[in-house]
């Protein structure tokens, strides 16, 4: 028995195969993650190697060449690019992509180990990294005030264990803010005059900041753990530490050394509208939802505003958040506006009726396709949004046909509706079938384009498949439902014959009424009038187009090479990504490595920079790590983008090599597209921002 005729005899398990599709469909939308954009796997690994203080030709040959050696070892390399600058050695190596990601990070990771031996001993410790778009921040949530940095960091750290709480967080990393520690300054020569050695005071230290076990105690109802404490929880009780008894008197701790309760040097910085702050860098597990993520981590700020101390200011900044809410909300709208454009097209040509039966393929269709992806775990990103976009119009098409075809039936043939439904739904099948392979074919290649641009696209025709393939099954399913119970030719031509009469009784005092009937009877004289007298015209250009078929075949010919020959003459090229302009900028550069606040010469010391001519309120955020990225997020508040930068600056000599504290400044990592002569301008703006000269002891 075929489908369409199975539908027809069972009207209410259509309907409630309707319901079921709104319902599901709802729930699968609503519970989709939404990103900005697909989250694929970059299967590139990032090697590097911290060298400080060597050349950038040493780098290469003592680090950069041997690794790229025992690196092209490894199965399934597509490619091996390397860097070396002054104090780091970069290699990237370029996977297939079909290779396991994790599988090809363990096997560099086991072949950098394998060959460390052959490289120099004073090297830091080489990181393996892969690139993992869904690992970016997310937001970064700053925490600021007048009451230091030490106590900023602790309430950050109250914060950070609230977020990392939430599910689907995968970390929040904290940059900026200091940590207090013991320092203990040792006395050279009071070393040497008692003969004690640096090693000799560690030892005593460590020997006596721990805690013990101390048994166990069992009273016959229960044992009990014994442990005896013997952390230190002040300053002063280490230097009562006796180090070695010498001569019958003992030589403390005091008698070596000054005890300072001080901070940590410091790794990080970070820094708010040229304010110090601590920041944490909010990152989410790949697949979750961003949206519900990002209001779950702003309801644990507000809930901690009313908590923390007066002068306590948390501010959140680079909200990817707003961002993708804002591009699914405008992308919604299109949806929306499109199937009102499309209610109103079929409304012109086939009556409001038929109009609104076939406009409910379209939500069906997408509510049918959206379960399918999320079944899928396929994220509500912008490329499935304007796949969505792209087939609004072409859901319509087999439901189109389908009703058309039943009004013809009953019309023409003077069959019953239900009969109607049947036979015209059994002669338009093939031909619906075919249309929805032939509007597939060209998208299905597309699924297997290969490369990370391939990934990329993939969620295109994905999401064309599963929405058009549900609208050939609204067509052969619901659509003959529709038709034999809400369309019946000759009840609706009494109906029209009727309301052209003009309004009589107490109608003719409604104006409602009359402005009904003038309605009715425009679009009666446009349906009898307009339409027959387009189709005529259209009629007349067919038959001349038949009688001069080769003047057809010229023009149309002509048509397609002259419009060759005006791309070619008048074009733009060929480009990858349309150019625009960029709502963020960011800037990376490296600075000397810190010693801390007590020697803040040798600090990275960091400039925040605005671009010339851009008069625009903006907001700036950064952090940068020590030897290593610096990070910058603008946030626009008027009407361009505005450049942040970072300029370090080593205003001492390190181990008597000049090149090492020249200023390096970086203007942009790339994502900027200004004249070359702007960032000349700013990158002498940032070189000239002085450090602050300091004595040092």
């Amino acid at each position: 028995m075929r489908i369409w005729n199975l539908a027809i005899d069972n009207k209410v398990a259509v309907y409630i195969l309707i319901m079921l599709i709104v319902i599901v469909g709802w729930t699968s939308y609503s519970s989709m993650p939404r990103e900005a954009a697909p989250d694929i796997s970059i299967p590139w690994i990032i090697v590097t190697v911290p060298y400080p203080g060597v050349s950038p030709a040493d780098i290469e040959g003592l680090v950069t060449q041997p690794l790229e050696r025992d690196l092209q070892a490894v199965s399934d390399v597509k490619q091996i690019t390397s860097s070396s600058k002054e104090g780091i050695a970069t290699i990237r190596v370029e996977f297939n992509t079909d290779v396991d990601i994790d599988d090809a990070l363990r096997r560099i990771r086991d072949k950098v180990n394998s060959a460390r031996p052959n490289l120099p001993t004073d090297i830091l410790e080489p990181i393996v990294s892969e690139i993992n778009f869904s690992e970016f921040p997310i937001m970064i949530v700053n925490v600021g005030g007048n009451v230091g940095l030490a106590r900023l960091k602790a309430i950050a750290k109250e914060i950070q264990d609230d977020i990392e709480s939430i599910p689907g967080i995968l970390r929040a990393d904290l940059s900026g803010g200091l940590q207090p520690e013991v320092q203990v300054n040792c006395d050279v020569y009071r070393l040497k005059a008692y003969q004690i050695g640096f090693e000799d005071v560690v030892n005593a230290i460590r020997g006596e900041n721990l805690s013990m076990p101390g048994g166990s105690i069992d009273n016959g109802q229960k044992s009990l753990s014994v442990r005896v404490p013997g952390e230190f929880k002040e300053v002063n009780p280490i230097g009562d530490i006796v180090i070695k008894i010498q001569n019958g008197k003992p030589i403390y701790v005091r008698d070596v050394a000054t005890l300072d309760y001080s901070f940590e040097d410091r790794l990080t910085y970070a820094r708010l509208n040229r304010t110090d702050v601590v920041s944490l860098q909010v990152r989410k597990r790949a697949g979750e939802n961003l949206l519900r993520i990002a209001d779950e981590v702003k309801e644990i700020v507000d809930k901690t505003l009313k908590v923390v101390p007066a002068g306590i200011e948390l501010q959140i900044s680079n909200d990817q958040s707003e961002n993708i809410r804002n591009s699914v909300h405008e992308l919604e709208n299109s949806i929306f506006t499109g199937m009102f454009l499309v209610i109103i097209s079929l409304f012109m040509f086939f009556g409001l009726k038929n109009a609104m039966l076939i406009s409910t393929a379209i939500p069906l269709a997408m509510l049918v396709g959206l379960t399918a992806l999320s079944a899928m775990g396929v994220t509500l990103n912008f490329v499935v949004l304007f796949g969505l976009v792209l087939v609004l119009g072409i859901v319509v098409d087999d439901a189109i046909v389908v009703v058309e075809n039943i009004y013809r039936h009953q019309q023409v043939y003077g069959k019953d509706p239900i009969q109607a439904a049947k036979d015209a739904t059994s002669e338009v099948a093939v031909p619906v079938l075919t249309s929805t392979l032939s509007t597939l074919s060209p998208f299905i290649p597309l699924l297997f384009w290969p490369g990370v641009v391939g990934d990329f696209m993939w969620f295109l025709p994905t999401t064309l498949l599963m929405t058009l393939g549900a609208s050939l099954f609204i067509a052969n399913v619901i659509s003959p439902v529709q038709g034999a119970v809400w369309i019946n030719y000759q009840r609706e031509i009494r109906q029209a014959k009727a309301a052209l009469n003009p309004p009589s009784g107490w109608k003719r005092y409604n104006p409602f009424s009359w402005l009904l009937w003038v309605l009715r009877w425009i679009y009666h004289e446009t349906d009898a009038v307009f339409f027959p007298w387009m189709q005529d015209i259209y009629a007349k250009t067919l038959e001349w187009a038949l009688q001069h078929k080769w003047k057809t075949i010229a023009g149309a010919s002509g048509l397609l090479v002259g419009s060759f020959v005006l791309a070619g003459l008048f074009g733009s090229g060929l480009v990858f990504f349309p150019t625009v302009d960029p709502q963020l900028d960011g800037a990376s550069g490296r600075g000397s490595r810190s010693n801390g606040p007590r020697n803040p010469g040798r600090r990275v010391y960091f400039d925040e920079c605005r671009h010339v001519g851009r008069s625009v309120r903006f907001r700036r955020s950064g952090y940068v790590e020590q030897g290593g990225t610096c990070g910058q997020f603008p946030q626009e508040t008027g009407t361009r983008p505005v450049l942040g930068s970072y300029c370090g600056r080593d205003p001492r000599s390190v181990d008597g090599d000049p090149r090492r504290h020249r200023p390096r400044c970086a203007p942009g990592n790339g994502t900027s597209r200004r004249s070359r002569s702007e960032y000349r301008g700013l990158r002498r703006r940032l070189c000239n921002a002085r450090a602050p000269q300091r004595s040092h002891a």
